[in-house]
């Protein structure tokens, strides 16, 4: 069991979410240490190739539109 307790929750989608929200935090905590190393601290979950549905963890996905394709530094591409 992982101790920040992502591992424990029952959707895919909730765990997904939650590394983001993981993510966006150490992205912050790096800028304090090297001020400016991160321009966008804010994932953005329309920017990942698909989503995980969120009611049910049976392989459902969502495809996400990805218009222009994806983008270098996704989730976090301007």
């Amino acid at each position: 069991m992982a101790a920040n307790g992502i591992s424990t929750q029952a959707l895919k989608k909730t765990r997904q979410d939650q590394k983001l929200v993981l993510a966006n935090a150490d992205r912050v905590a790096r800028n304090v240490v090297e001020s400016g190393r991160y321009a966008d601290v804010t994932a953005d979950a329309t920017q990942l190739p698909t989503r995980y549905h969120a009611s049910d963890n049976n392989g459902a996905l969502t495809d996400n539109a990805n218009t222009g394709g994806l983008k270098e530094g996704r989730p976090y591409a301007a």
